[in-house]
């Protein structure tokens, strides 16, 4: 079948133009790329914070900070350290530790949170005064005692020049706290002693060995209950992911300075995590993508077997991603774990595009058509399905911007804005390097036959005959069935250390955390109190010990483990002044209410520092903090309902109480995100029928080119249930992706068949010109996507490795049911004769 150039069109109009004004259009181009590429190098930025994802969600962020106006951060460091703890050269060490992680010094390229810091130390030591001149009124027995607390802690009596010194010497960290300046509560002459632990250092190890792994307060939170683990926790300024890094990575040369036998350290905790997951991330972004960039050159050099094809292809591609990166650093949409697979979607987009105009002018070529004819043929035959091919994809992300949560609107303008930028190389970009690089080479020759149009031909013949026909669409049947049966046992479940695998040390760290001290991860209750006692109401007390037993009781309905190892409140503050007053009674709560008060007031005149951990200083605010192991995100979700079930129950008639902290907000909005992107994606799925409606200008044959979009999707989704991958926030988008891939071959197809008039041509002469006009490009661009996406499979996280391989199926997936399924559709709908 022979090749002449399409008739005159917009496009081919359009494509004269660009020919016309190539160097100054090319120049714009360059100027542009430049531009982008100088806003990437500045300001793009890697978040996957806690800060970030909850950014749209307005009440819940609210109590986050509001918990850390109160009460600080919760996200913190925690250097782990192994060794013999009731040992004087232990302590010595951990003593030393202590003091030097103190005394780190970063240089943070972001100031602003430095100034909040400081402006937040500047108010503390405010009221710090204020809490001075209240104290100066009680009564002498109740003044406090506890030696040089402040060398070691955060001291009320040396708050001021202490605090100066800490900010001077470490902007960046508030607070260091471990068993050096953990609270000890002893009875005293003036009444009561809050002060240090190891403040003077103890002589008798096994007295404190008894005394430390007494304390519920510290076991499960600064000390294993074996006594073979401690903790060390650091409280960092609010910083930018980058500063984070550099702060964690000053940590752990820190730990690692005084890593010895007997006193093994290891950084953990979620900004630990945080820090790998972005590192890793950057790092694979960078290295994958290239060498995925790499072997699609390489596949596409080997099809066309011209160099000008693959720069060409390959400039679109990059171009696109490059413009999109751009505008994301220009706007502040930073690198997440979501919109990290904008690069890669865009080399579906450009990739497909830009084979379908270099297919079309290689056979313009080789069938004797000049240079420039034949791009302008190329562009003209098949700009009009590259719009729409745009116009479905753009329509599907931009459904995004429904969606409640910042994170996915986000994915949605980026992916749109990439897609537009593919759409503009793809009509102006290549065109102008075809004709630049094309301008000295020759006509490529006829193509002969391959094992490419022998597959083409056997594709398309299963259903040439009725039986042939009935078996492609019963086949159909069966794969939607087995779809909607593998679908129903997907699961989500998300957990970032899956991604780094057990082996990895931020793994490790993390269990053995879990596992030998107590819980990573924490989830907080803010507790306002309703009576005039405020926090020392014996009701309000009561309450929170009868809600302690609940919470650790909690087992999970899965597992049937008991993740809960601490339950940290003002309790404890409680239980301790009264076992230090009163030893015959032992760490129990006051018996009547002028009790409590009294223990109160006692415990806030001897350690007022202490007691703002705890509560605000009008005594009307408290909060919970619950530790548990980690857990994957979906498990958050039955846990609070068993928590606010004990709330209401407990404390209901006491206090108001919200559920907050850094992992809760974190981890609980993925049951959101999840629900957004559904929806969502039902709204792509609405739009996308109405375009290829307008675009095949028959509703009947949109309605069916919607079944190879959607079967695709299906197969890779009951995949995914079979062999238990799950849905987590990392392959949330994948089924955006696979749409795109199989709505992009599916236009090609029906727009070419469409073309050739099946009413007046018939069916078959239809289905065959779609196939020498467009199958080659469908099969090289699935095959060079597979490929590429392939790369995936080396990355050093386990959900980029999953992403690559759904994404490399999902090509060939799309591929098989359009060349298959397609053509036994179009027979059916358009009655083809029967043969047999």
């Amino acid at each position: 079948m022979s090749t002449s150039p399409a008739p005159r069109s917009f496009f081919s109009a359009w494509t004269a133009q660009v020919l016309r004004w190539r160097l100054p259009l090319l120049s714009l181009v360059v100027g542009i790329s430049a531009l982008a590429g100088l806003e990437a190098l500045r300001n793009l930025t890697f978040d996957n914070s806690v800060e970030y994802f909850t950014a749209g969600d307005v009440e819940r962020r609210a109590v986050l900070e509001e918990y850390r106006r109160d009460f600080g951060r919760d996200d913190l460091f925690l250097v782990l350290i192994e060794g013999d703890v009731f040992s004087a050269d232990f302590l010595r060490e951990l003593t030393t530790l202590h003091k030097d992680l103190q005394q780190i010094e970063v240089t943070l390229l972001d100031a602003a949170p430095v100034d909040v810091a400081l402006q937040s130390n500047e108010q503390s030591k405010e009221q710090s005064k204020e809490q001075s001149k209240e104290q100066s009124k009680a009564p002498e027995p109740f003044t406090p005692a506890g030696g040089d607390w402040g060398d070691e802690g955060w001291g009320e009596d040396d708050w001021g020049e202490e605090e100066s010194e800490a900010v001077a010497m470490s902007p960046v960290l508030q607070r260091v706290t471990s068993l050096v300046n953990a609270r000890s509560v002893r009875a005293s002459s003036a009444g009561l002693s809050v002060g240090a632990l190891l403040d003077p250092m103890p002589t008798d190890m096994k007295a404190l060995r008894t005394e430390v792994l007494g304390s519920p307060a510290l076991v499960g939170t600064l000390v294993g209950a074996a006594g073979k683990h401690t903790v060390v926790a650091i409280e960092a300024i609010p910083t930018s992911p980058d500063d984070t890094t550099r702060i964690n990575q000053a940590l752990r040369d820190v730990a690692a300075a005084h890593d010895a036998e007997g006193f093994h350290t290891v950084v953990t905790g979620l900004p630990e995590v945080n820090a790998h997951l972005n590192h890793i991330l950057e790092t694979d972004m960078q290295r994958l993508v290239l060498a995925s960039f790499g072997l699609m050159s390489l596949i596409l050099f080997v099809l066309f077997r011209r160099v000008s094809s693959v720069i060409a292809s390959m400039t679109v591609v990059a171009l696109s991603s490059l413009w999109t990166i751009g505008m994301m650093a220009a706007v502040g949409i930073p690198v997440t774990i979501l919109t990290n697979i904008i690069p890669a979607f865009l080399a579906c987009v450009g990739m497909g595009d830009s084979v379908h105009i270099q297919s079309v002018f290689r056979d313009l070529r080789s069938s004797g058509v000049a240079r420039q004819e034949a791009v302008i043929g190329a562009v003209g035959s098949t700009g009009l399905p590259v719009v729409f091919t745009t116009l479905t994809t753009m329509a599907g992300l931009l459904s995004f911007t429904l969606a409640e949560q910042q994170v996915v609107r986000e994915v949605g303008i980026a992916g749109a804005f990439g897609v537009f930028c593919a759409l503009l190389h793809s009509v102006l970009t290549l065109p102008l390097l075809l004709d630049l690089l094309d301008a000295r080479a020759a006509a490529p020759p006829l193509r002969s036959p391959t094992f490419v149009d022998a597959l083409l031909k056997w594709c398309t013949a299963l259903s040439e005959r009725r039986f042939g026909r009935r078996m492609v669409l019963g086949t159909g049947v069966v794969l939607t069935v087995v779809s909607l049966v593998g679908m129903s046992q997907l699961t989500v479940y998300h957990n970032p250390l899956s991604w780094l695998g057990d082996d990895h040390p931020a793994t490790v760290g993390v269990h053995t955390m879990d596992h030998e001290v107590g819980g990573t991860t924490t989830v907080h209750l803010l507790v306002e109190a309703n009576g005039e006692s405020g926090v020392a109401d014996l009701a309000l007390l009561q309450g929170l010990e009868a809600l302690e037993s609940h919470a650790l009781s909690w087992t999970h309905p899965v597992t049937g483990e008991a993740p809960v190892t601490h339950f940290g409140s003002v309790l404890d503050v409680m239980r301790e002044t009264q076992g230090a007053l009163h030893p015959e009674l032992g760490r129990t709560l006051p018996r009547t209410q002028r009790e409590a008060s009294d223990a109160l007031l006692l415990f806030e005149s001897a350690g007022p520092t202490q007691l703002r951990e705890w509560v605000t200083a009008d005594l009307k605010r408290t909060h919970v903090t619950i530790r548990l192991h980690w857990m994957d995100a979906s498990s958050y979700e039955p846990f609070t309902d068993f928590l606010e079930a004990g709330v209401a129950e407990h404390l209901a008639p006491h206090a108001r109480v919200r559920t907050t902290g850094t992992v809760f907000s974190l981890l609980s909005v993925v049951g959101a995100l999840i629900s957004d992107l559904i929806r969502s994606f039902g709204a792509a799925f609405v739009a996308i029928t109405l375009i290829m409606i307008l675009l095949l200008r028959d509703w009947k044959l949109g309605l069916v080119s919607m079944v190879p979009n959607l079967l695709p999707i299906g197969i890779l989704l009951a995949a995914m249930g079979f062999t238990g991958v799950p849905i987590d926030m990392s392959n949330l988008v994948v089924a955006s992706v696979i749409i795109g891939i199989a709505v992009d071959d599916t236009i090609h197809y029906l727009h070419q068949y469409q073309v050739r008039n099946p009413a007046e041509r018939g069916v078959e002469e239809a289905i065959h010109y779609t196939l020498h006009h467009a199958g080659r490009a469908l099969v090289s661009t699935s095959v060079i996507l597979a490929l590429g996406f392939g790369v995936f499979i080396f990355s050093q996280l386990g959900s980029l490795q999953r992403f690559g391989v759904l994404v490399a199926l999902a090509c060939m997936v799309a591929l098989l049911v359009d060349l298959i399924l397609t053509p036994a559709m179009l027979r059916i709908l358009h009655g083809a004769p029967d043969d047999d």
